[in-house]
């Protein structure tokens, strides 16, 4: 399929010409330019759009639980069905406790963006805020992401608060979850998208700022469709200042169209999230040391009992250990899977004794296969993974 390959090309292309540019290695810009011209036929082409009905709230998780994947937008998909005895495990990966326990992180859930298109990270004392103060007129794909305070299901009307035995860090995802007809393990059918139409409008945007090039029309025809479906403000070029949180992280990006390449980094994280794509970014931006940040989840300010969402009484309790006589709450232990920052008080730390290490140049490579060095005695391995 033509459009397949060409979403492939621009998806490829984008992370060749960025691996080129964060090492200073010749030939990034053609890279880019392969990477905005393949993205422009497909837009260009007509045969897709972002799906939509209309529904700010709504659409953007709607395209991620369909049973057949939206043809409008969804250029290539991994078909799940009944009838081909092919099925997949969103409901039991993000709803049951024995698979992981994924949670999402609050670095994350500080890169979306106020509703009205102003940074969250810039108001004070955002890195103290509870769930349900952080989770207040935010970008609606917040809460089409993670549950958030007044989460139902699909096809239920019961309120849930996020389950931190499924979600240790307390933000749960809920993309790609279907209703309870599809719980347990590998009972999904909603099909999983492989390229989708926004990954080309970002891929598009990014190349461009890139290359020095970007113009409002490009934004015009690319995030701020995005933006659109999501019921957020667009997003004006003149108007754009360096976030320094951003600008933090993304310590390497600099020149003119600096504020632009990072908002445009804010976007793909929240448009793609849950999607395969960040550590392949992460490694392309040449910032593989971010994999080295603890796993930190929500604040808290203090231990014992806690109303999470703050709808129908306490949901979990941080505790040294369980108490002989228990109340219909999760008991979280600290010490053990579980930490406070400060102890009594601050972010919940997600395993903290593991030591994550990020090695460069090592790990921005995989090592090659010992056969294939056999096979091939031309063939070096890749640094840092040498045989002692």
């Amino acid at each position: 399929d033509r459009w397949c390959a060409l979403a492939l090309q621009s998806r490829v292309s984008l992370y060749e010409a960025a691996y080129r540019k964060y090492r200073n290695i010749n030939g990034a810009e053609s890279f880019y330019q392969t990477a905005v011209e393949s993205a422009e036929k497909i837009m260009d082409g007509g045969s897709f759009s972002l799906y939509s009905i209309g529904n700010p709230e709504k659409d953007y998780l709607q395209l991620f639980v369909m049973d057949q994947a939206s043809e409008e937008e969804v250029i290539l998909a991994r078909v799940y069905d009944d009838a081909f005895n092919e099925w997949h495990t969103a409901n039991g990966t993000y709803l049951t406790g024995t698979l992981l326990a994924p949670g999402l992180t609050k670095n994350l859930v500080n890169t979306y963006l106020m509703a009205d298109g102003s940074r969250f990270t810039d108001i004070e004392g955002y890195e103290k805020m509870t769930f349900v103060e952080e989770t207040k007129n935010r970008d609606p794909r917040l809460a089409q992401t993670i549950r958030t305070p007044g989460y139902t299901r699909l096809n239920s009307s019961e309120i849930l608060a996020p389950n931190f035995d499924n979600a240790r860090t307390g933000y749960q995802n809920i993309k790609f979850v279907m209703g309870p007809a599809y719980d347990g393990y590998n009972q999904n059918v909603n099909d999983l998208p492989v390229f989708r139409f926004a990954e080309v409008l970002l891929n598009y945007a990014e190349a461009k700022a890139e290359l020095g090039t970007l113009t409002q029309s490009d934004l015009d025809e690319s995030v701020n469709l995005i933006r659109a479906r999501a019921g957020m403000p667009e997003m004006e070029l003149q108007s754009l200042t360096v976030d320094p949180v951003l600008a933090a992280r993304y310590s390497n990006v600099n020149g003119s169209f600096q504020a632009a390449i990072l908002e445009i980094r804010r976007e793909r994280r929240v448009e793609m999230a849950i999607e395969g794509l960040r550590y392949d970014d992460l490694m392309r931006w040449k910032v593989g040391e971010l994999l080295e940040q603890t796993f930190k989840g929500m604040y808290f300010m203090g231990t014992g009992e806690i109303d999470v969402d703050e709808i129908g009484g306490p949901d979990i309790a941080l505790v040294e250990e369980v108490p002989g006589e228990q109340n219909s709450v999760q008991y979280l232990i600290l010490g053990e899977d579980f930490e406070l920052e400060l102890q009594d008080q601050g972010k919940i730390i997600m395993y903290p004794g593991l030591d994550k290490q990020f090695i460069d140049p090592k790990h921005y490579l995989f090592p090659l296969p010992r056969t294939e060095l056999l096979l091939n005695t031309n063939l070096v391995q890749n640094p840092g993974w040498k045989e002692e």
